[in-house]
């Protein structure tokens, strides 16, 4: 990675998007002065969340100096600060779990020489809000996009789209069988927008990176024949029936014959016997022959 690059871009928080070269800290500071003058949002690389700056604020009495507790974020070939009144932040516990992340910051004041250096400083908490004022009316079901993973859990994922929290289930990561924290923190991928709904103050917005990809089915299907059997792994169970997954993907709605041994269990891994498929459904329905394990 260009250490003198920054990401321009207010698709998602931590989206390292249209990097921008800055070649030393004179152009730095014109590329400053240019994105602040229209609100430019881009992703900052975190280095320290427990600096202090020093920076000036206006004032009824005019100017007056501040000190207080920043992150350091790197910008280009410089460093720039956010003031945690700027940062946007609950506390600084949740500041410390972007160390070495990116995150979004548009340009807030610059002031030359102070203390024998230029000092920038960016706001978070304002990056924050023209993302979400800029793609309001376009976080709609049905929409794709490029989110990043913020947190995870046995259960899913956190991911951010815009500057907002967004729920990915396990379920919809993939669509073959998947684990829990398999995707990493910080990692970028492409989601489809599946439901957006909100109940009071509660707006909840489910994601899907499954629905995102091309199905398997279209892609493979051809590979594979009915009254053949083939080795599969169970992806959920119900009972004596559930889905199963083929090599490459593709999906197969299973059931587990009378006279075959053993219990059907996630993960397991079985010898499919295909009956017919469904176009409808993109996925094969057939018999489990044997639990191999």
């Amino acid at each position: 990675m260009n250490e003198d690059v920054v990401y321009v871009n207010i698709t998602s928080e931590g989206a390292q998007l249209n990097p921008q070269t800055l070649d030393d800290e004179r152009h730095a500071t014109n590329m400053f002065l240019m994105w602040a003058s229209n609100d430019t949002v881009m992703q900052l690389q975190v280095m320290s969340t427990n600096d202090k700056v020093k920076y000036y604020v206006n004032t009824a009495n005019g100017q007056e100096w501040k000190e207080e507790n920043a992150i350091t974020v790197k910008y280009g070939p410089v460093f720039g600060k956010i003031p945690w009144s700027e940062a946007g932040f609950a506390n600084e516990r949740q500041a410390e779990r972007y160390f070495n992340r990116f995150i979004s910051a548009v340009p807030h004041h610059f002031i030359p020489n102070v203390d024998g250096e230029s000092v920038f400083v960016f706001s978070r908490q304002r990056a924050l809000e023209i993302m979400r004022n800029a793609n309001v009316s376009k976080v709609v079901a049905g929409a794709t996009w490029t989110a990043v993973i913020k947190r995870r859990n046995d259960y899913g994922y956190i991911v951010d789209v815009s500057g907002n929290d967004m729920w990915l289930p396990i379920s919809l990561v993939d669509h073959k069988v998947s684990k829990p924290y398999e995707l990493e923190i910080g990692e970028m991928i492409e989601i489809k927008i599946t439901s957006n709904t909100t109940e009071g103050r509660i707006r909840r917005v489910i994601v899907s990176r499954r629905d995102a990809k091309p199905n398997p089915y279209d892609l493979y299907h051809q590979k594979y024949s009915t009254g053949v059997s083939y080795p599969a792994e169970v992806s959920s169970v119900s009972g004596r029936t559930g889905m199963a997954v083929l090599p490459g993907g593709v999906m197969v709605r299973i059931r587990q014959r009378e006279d075959t041994r053993g219990t059907l269990r996630t993960g397991s891994h079985v010898k499919v016997r295909l009956n017919r498929k469904s176009e409808k459904d993109k996925m094969f329905i057939g018999d489990v022959e044997r639990i191999l394990m």
